[in-house]
């Protein structure tokens, strides 16, 4: 496994612990309701941006990179994003944080109510595993996917109500894990394969 890999799931397992409590620390509330707070005019570029955590996101970048000639690309950017989809909605049930507004007092939900757990923000995950993937396969020249787009995921869920900052760094850090550990078990599987 990789240093990233194994950075991202040591992250991963902080949040899981500082969720633990079930109890919403004053930094955590403050931030909520700081971005909770923006004006509504943000609601709709924002959740044009929010859909790239979607379960339909994963399927549809991976059919870009098989039109486009790369089908490995497209293996791993399926197996990353609807792997993380899965996966959170399993660690919801598992750690059973609820969403902001049975939480905090006051927050505003913009559009359809989530359902389900809170913790972790499956869009987080799903945006940051296949920002990654872009970033390992591509380079520096990926970098706004996971350094400007996937963060501006998670920030629009906070937005619009549907998750806790700790629930979208959770899920950032659950993408990231696995994505880099998906892409690792890849690459040596192609270089075994190259050596036969």
């Amino acid at each position: 496994m990789t240093r990233s890999a194994a950075a991202a799931w040591a992250a991963f397992g902080g949040c899981v612990l500082a969720v633990r409590s079930r109890r919403v620390g004053r930094a955590e509330t403050s931030l909520m309701v700081r971005v909770n707070d923006l004006p509504d005019q943000l609601h709709a570029p924002l959740w044009t941006v929010m859909q790239l955590g979607a379960l339909a996101s994963p399927m549809v970048c991976g059919a870009v990179a098989t039109i486009t000639g790369r089908p490995e690309l497209a293996r791993r950017l399926v197996a990353s994003g609807i792997g993380a989809y899965v996966a959170a909605k399993m660690v919801k049930k598992l750690v059973g944080r609820a969403r902001p507004d049975d939480l905090v007092t006051g927050i505003q939900v913009r559009g359809k109510a989530a359902n389900g757990g809170g913790f972790i923000s499956g869009h987080a995950a799903v945006s940051t595993a296949l920002a990654v993937e872009a970033y390992l396969t591509f380079g520096p020249v990926a970098w706004p996917l996971p350094y400007f787009f996937a963060p501006l995921v998670g920030f629009s869920r906070v937005y619009v109500g549907a998750h806790l900052p700790l629930d979208v760094a959770g899920g950032a850090a659950f993408g990231w894990a696995l994505s880099a550990t998906v892409h690792h078990f890849a690459a040596r599987e192609v270089t075994r394969s190259a050596a036969r």
